[in-house]
Formats: C-alpha cells, sequence, structure tokens
C-alpha cells in the first residue's frame, strides 16, 4: 500500500475507533517506508490509540503502544515518546522476545532523535541480540540498521557504523524500494566520513536514482542521507553553488523536529560552507542552531559543534574561543587532531608533531589519515622543513584516489607555496594542478586584520562578540552559543560600542565591516 493510501486507511480506523487497525497501519508505515508521511494524521492517530490504553491492559496492548510511539517519534513528537517506553522498560522482563526487541529498537530511533547516541547504542545492542538469539522476532531490521549506524557516525564509529549497515546488507540485499534508498544513502554518509569520496558519490546516486525511479518527490525523508552525503562531496569538491543546493534541499527534509540528528549534520555542513565563502555571520548562525536543535544532547553531540567551533576561531585569531572549545572535547582521535592543529596554530611545532605521532597509529580511516597527513605536513614545515615535501607526496598518494580538495587546499598559503615547489609525476602532477587551481580562487584575509582608525582595538573575544551581532541571535543566544553569561555579553556589547563609537547593534555591525572584521578567513575552513 502506498504511503498516502496508508494514512488515508489510518484516518478511516481512527474515525471508525478501530485503534487496532489503526495501530497496525502505523506499524507498517514504520517498517514497509521507514517514515511517516503525513505527520499531523500519525500523530493524531498515535494520540488517540495512546489515550485508550489504561493500566489493566497495557501490558497486553505493548505492541500498540510501541507502534504508537514509533509513529510519533518519525512525526517528531519524541518529547511524548520517552514516558511510555518507560513504562514498558519496566515490565520488560514480563514481555515476550518480539515485543522486547521492538522496545529496544524504538528506544535506540528515540535516542537517536534526542542525541544521546551511549544509551542509543546500548538499546541498539540488546535489539540485535534479541533479534540474533530468537529468529523472526527483528522488528523493522532495516530501521535498526540505519539508527544503528547513525548512533555508531555521531559517537565516530565509522568502522562500527559500516558494519552494522553491511550485516542488514548481506540478510536482506536492497531493491527497488524505499528502505534501498534509506540504506544506500546511509552508506554514502558513512563512506563520506570515513573518506572513501568515489564509493559515497556512487552510492548517493544510486540512492537518489531509486528515489526518482520511485516517484519520491525532492521533500520525501527517505533522500535526507544521500542528498546530505552528495552536498558534502560537493564541498570537499569545491563545488559550492552545487553544495548550497544539496544542503537546501536537505533542510527541507529534515527540519521541524523530523530528523534532529540529521538536522545537526546539516547544519554543521551550512556552516562549513559560509566559512569558506567568508561569510563568518552565517556559519556562526548555523553552528548556534545547530546547538539548539538538540539543546540537552551528550557531550559527543556537542563535541561535533565544537570541533568546527575550534576550527573558526583558529581560522579568526580567536585564540581564547579555541582554547575552551578545545577543553570542551571528549576523548576521540578528531580531539587530538586538532589538539595538534591548536598547538600549530601557536608556532609549537615540535609538540604538535609528538601528538601526532601519538595518534598516528590509532587512525582507520582514510579521512583520518589524510587530516593527519596534512598536520604532519604543516608541522614539518615549520619544524623541519626540508622533511616537509616528502610528507607531502605521502599526503598526495593517500588523497588521490580519492580527489580530497577542500581539506587540503582549505589550509592556506603554506599548503599552497609546499604544493607548487613539491616534484611530481603522472597522475599527481595533474593532482596538483586541480589543487593549486582550486587555491587560486580563494582569497585569504589575515586572520587578525590591523583595523586601523581605532584609538583602542577590539580584543578576540570582542571580535567574536561582534561577528555574533550580524546574526539573528539575541544576547542570551549569544551567549549560549559562546558558553558565556548573558551580562558577560552585555558588558562586552558595551565595549564594542564604545570603541568602534556607534550606539547601536546595527552601526556596530556596518563600521565592523567597513573596518575588516568580517573578512574571509584564511583558507576558509579547509
Amino acid at each position: 500500500m502506498a504511503r498516502d493510501d496508508l494514512m488515508s486507511a489510518v484516518r478511516h480506523y481512527v474515525a471508525a475507533e478501530d485503534l487496532t487497525a489503526a495501530g497496525r497501519l502505523l506499524r507498517e508505515s514504520v517498517q514497509s517506508h521507514l517514515s511517516i508521511a503525513d505527520q499531523a494524521i500519525a500523530t493524531t492517530a498515535a494520540r488517540t490509540c495512546l489515550a485508550r490504553v489504561d493500566e489493566s491492559s497495557f501490558e497486553a496492548a505493548a505492541t500498540r503502544v510501541l507502534d504508537c510511539a514509533a509513529a510519533l517519534s518519525l512525526a517528531g513528537a519524541w518529547s511524548e515518546v520517552e514516558p511510555w517506553l518507560r513504562r514498558l522498560s519496566s515490565v520488560e522482563s514480563d514481555l515476550d522476545a518480539r515485543v522486547r526487541c521492538q522496545l529496544h529498537t524504538v528506544w535506540a530511533q528515540h535516542h537517536l532523535k534526542t542525541g544521546d547516541p551511549i544509551a542509543g547504542l546500548e538499546h541498539a545492542e540488546a535489539a540485535h541480540a534479541i533479534a540474533a538469539n530468537n529468529p523472526g522476532v527483528a522488528y523493522a531490521p532495516t530501521l535498526l540498521a540505519v539508527v544503528t549506524a547513525h548512533l555508531h557516525l555521531i559517537s565516530d564509529g565509522f568502522d562500527d557504523a559500516r558494519d552494522a549497515l553491511a550485516t542488514t546488507i548481506a540478510a536482506d540485499p536492497p531493491g527497488h524500494s524505499r528502505p534501498a534508498v534509506y540504506v544506500l544513502g546511509a552508506r554514502a554518509l558513512v563512506e563520506m566520513y570515513c573518506g572513501e569520496l568515489v564509493e559515497a558519490d556512487r552510492l548517493a546516486a544510486q540512492a537518489l536514482r531509486i528515489a526518482d525511479e520511485l516517484g519520491l518527490d525532492g521533500t520525501n525523508d527517505s533522500r535526507a542521507y544521500a542528498e546530505l552525503a552528495r552536498a558534502a562531496l560537493a564541498i570537499e569538491r569545491d563545488e559550492l553553488d552545487e553544495a548550497d543546493a544539496g544542503l537546501e534541499r536537505t533542510m527541507r527534509i529534515v527540519e521541524g523536529g523530523r530528523r534532529q540528528a540529521l538536522e545537526v549534520e546539516t547544519r554543521l555542513h551550512m556552516a562549513r560552507l559560509a566559512a569558506i565563502r567568508g561569510d563568518e555571520a552565517a556559519s556562526l548562525d548555523h553552528l548556534a542552531h545547530a546547538r539548539a536543535v538538540q539543546p540537552n544532547a551528550a557531550p559527543f553531540v556537542h563535541g561535533r559543534i565544537d570541533r568546527l567551533t575550534l576550527r573558526m576561531c583558529l581560522d579568526l585569531g580567536d585564540r581564547a574561543g579555541a582554547e575552551a572549545a578545545l577543553a570542551r572535547l571528549p576523548p576521540s582521535a578528531r580531539g587530538k587532531l586538532l589538539s595538534a592543529r591548536f598547538l600549530l596554530a601557536g608556532g609549537r611545532y615540535t609538540e604538535a608533531a609528538e601528538v601526532l605521532e601519538r595518534v598516528g597509529t590509532s587512525l582507520t580511516t582514510r579521512r583520518l589519515l589524510v587530516e593527519h597527513g596534512v598536520l604532519r605536513v604543516l608541522s614539518l614545515a615549520g619544524a623541519n622543513a626540508e622533511e616537509a615535501p616528502h610528507a607531502l607526496i605521502d599526503l598526495l598518494q593517500l588523497a588521490e584516489p580519492v580527489d580530497f580538495v577542500r581539506t587540503i587546499v582549505g589550509e592556506g598559503p603554506v599548503m599552497w607555496s609546499l604544493l607548487e615547489a613539491v616534484p611530481t609525476h603522472g597522475r599527481l602532477t595533474s593532482y596538483v594542478a586541480r589543487l593549486l587551481d582550486v587555491a587560486r580562487r580563494v582569497t585569504p584575509t589575515p586572520a587578525t586584520p590591523e583595523h586601523t582608525g581605532l584609538p583602542e582595538p577590539l580584543t578576540e573575544r570582542e571580535q567574536t562578540v561582534l561577528r555574533y551581532l550580524a546574526s539573528q541571535l539575541d544576547t542570551p543566544g549569544i551567549a549560549e552559543a559562546m558558553y558565556l553569561s548573558a551580562n558577560t555579553v552585555r558588558s562586552h556589547v558595551k565595549a564594542i560600542y564604545r570603541k568602534l563609537g556607534v550606539g547601536c547593534r546595527a552601526d556596530a555591525v556596518a563600521r565592523g565591516r567597513r573596518l575588516g572584521f568580517f573578512g574571509a578567513s584564511p583558507g576558509g575552513l579547509g
């Protein structure tokens, strides 16, 4: 049955008070389509069904409760889900294997939406274990695989994310269906984050081709993973207009509470794209929105936002902001790479090299190895210039087969000078030429301009607040984004007005633009 027909039938059964049939159709929508076509109908039906569940029939109605909870979660009403799941968890020992598997699957989905990957993975592993020990009881195995993979991505478990999808594909190869679009799109996003860019492009194209053949319009949520993967690839390959269009398509699918975890991912890529284009205010605005999507999320989620915040602070010359962001990062390989980057920004090349040597043996994906190689080249350029060209050749040999561009070019003039001088042959020669061609389109400006005409210069923190003033955030919003109190932000704003000789926010932003505080950062965040 088509998704729209399913929702019409759900409406009919609710009107006829056949709540068992309505719950069954909600389950079919979740299992067959991994989505809800009409959120209003789904939430009304789920709420009506749940309102009829009383204490005496609670355990007997467990399947219907879970069907409704899953539908509410997919429809974006995730705040209503947890109380029902907790009630069922309190009687889990009395439930049969099929219901327990469904319970843990819905819990995993719920934690993905609310931003708790550790708790989500615990439930996902429990669901997998129940299904493995009780053949035939698995609930929506494709949904569980995609949710498990995304939870691993959030917690930087890239190999585990691959395995979660590979297991499902081996057991149930994707055909010509909506679940196939989900699985292929999720695989594309995983491969993109792993740095296998060619494979990611192939999988995303396959997913979107199937979506088009199935007649799934541009707002169908099964397309979200593939659209985001393609947009991220376009950023890496310096196809910025295409990336912008892809991110807008993704945002139309995921915003409004429908796909919180993907909305955070999309906002982060929008922030990166804005930074590449030199629009720091827009980039900061996207970061603030990303943080607001899952305000109670676990440290891993906010750590992903802090990683990009750290990069922006370094590119803007805000070492205090970068140090604060670095201190908030949970332990991870990416965090160690960023600590090396922070040391490099301060000219501490030997210390950075020591960090890179320690973390290098723990890296498993091509992307992390490329990022490590980039930082190693920069550390050698500062401390041991004779070795830098050899390290650059190693980096190019790793990056060329999958066509990394921005990750290398975005490092700015030091990297460009090395690329111009490095001896190459064969495919590396044309690859370096392509990288330098992209570099010529990047116009860096100093991270801390002179800003002549100011009798008293703005501090680094005041410059950051000034850039936030160009966004739509109010004072409490700026305070939250910068991890400051509202009173501290107000003090910074007063100082900015005094130093710039202005009396309002609009004039401060206008004066700041004339003085160059909003210029593009060196390399534009890679």
